[in-house]
Order: structure tokens, then sequence, then C-alpha cells
């Protein structure tokens, strides 16, 4: 015989199916859950739109190094954006693939993106074709076939900021081609 769920707690008078109540059942914390992504997701949204507009007018801030990533910034390097507590998972091609789900810190840098976990991965900007949002996660699409998911805090955010660093890169290595010298 099934057991209905008790009636929602919460703190005012009646029923109220929204992100402050609570059931001993399993279904009201899917639903507290799926509120709170939700708004989450919106979060991230409107930082992500804001920082687009105001990185079509100016540069990306830097951010000061810890210590976790500077010993591994090289000469001109600079960060960006930190995502802490973030997961990457490496996909590869079937013959080079293992196990990689990991986790760790994730450091977008003026020329890459790093990774520090129990291992370090460093993909360089230059490397990423695209960059695809996918049920909150966030998958990078390599040159060279590879793709890298990470599961990060706004992870449109991250798509942004990634973009901006992408174009800022592209922006410099140009500027060095032009001013090279033409044979």
């Amino acid at each position: 015989m099934a057991v209905p769920d008790p009636a929602p707690v919460h703190g005012g008078g009646g029923s109220y199916p929204g992100p402050y109540f609570s059931r001993v059942g399993g279904r009201s914390k899917r639903i507290e859950s799926r509120v709170m992504d939700e708004a989450r997701s919106r979060s991230d949204e409107v930082a992500a739109r804001a920082a687009r507009e105001r990185y079509r007018g100016r540069p990306m801030a830097d951010v000061p190094p810890d210590a976790g990533i500077s010993p591994l910034l090289g000469p001109g390097e600079a960060v960006r954006a930190v995502r802490r507590g973030a997961h990457v998972d490496r996909r590869q091609p079937p013959e080079l693939e293992s196990g990689s789900g990991l986790a760790g810190d994730l450091y977008l840098t003026s020329r890459r993106l790093v990774f520090r976990g129990r291992v370090v991965l460093d993909y360089p900007l230059s490397q990423v074709d695209d960059a695809v949002l996918a049920a909150d996660r966030l998958m990078l699409l390599m040159r060279n076939g590879n793709a890298l998911t990470v599961e990060a805090g706004e992870p449109r955010l991250l798509r942004v900021e990634i973009a901006a660093a992408r174009r800022a890169l592209r922006g410099e290595r140009a500027a060095v081609e032009a001013a090279a010298p033409q044979p």
C-alpha cells in the first residue's frame, strides 16, 4: 500500500509548492533542486549577457594569480577567470580514451585554459574550435578532434569569457604579424 507524501512544511500558512518547502519524499527535493537550477541558469544568463556587452567595448580585466596558477604562467600571460571546483572530462579518439573525469580548479588565461587538479592539463586557446553549451555543461571542441566537457559554476559566463580571451589572442597575433617586416 502506497503511503501519500505528508503535507508541505514551510514558514507560512497553506501549501506553497515553491523552493522553500520540504517533504520527506524525494519528489519534493527534485522540484526544489530544479527550481534552484533554473534560478542559477537565469542568473548565469544575465551575467553572460552583461559580460558580452562589456567585452565588446573593452578587454577582460586580469585576475590576480593565486599560488595554484602562478608557477604555471608563462611570460606575459595573465589570468582572466577562475572556476573553483570544476569537473572536466576529456573526450578523445577511442584509441586514446581513458577514464578521465577530474575535479579541480579551472583557470582561463590570456593564452590557455589550464585545469589544476590531481593532474595539470592545459589547452591553448588557439586550439579551441568551438564552445557549445549543453545541459549546463560547456563542451569545448578542439581542432585536433578532441573535446573537453567542463562542469563549472556559471557555464554561460565562462563561454563568453573564453570567447573574449580567444578574440583578444587573435587580435594580439594579428598585430604581431602586421608589425613583422614583409619580405
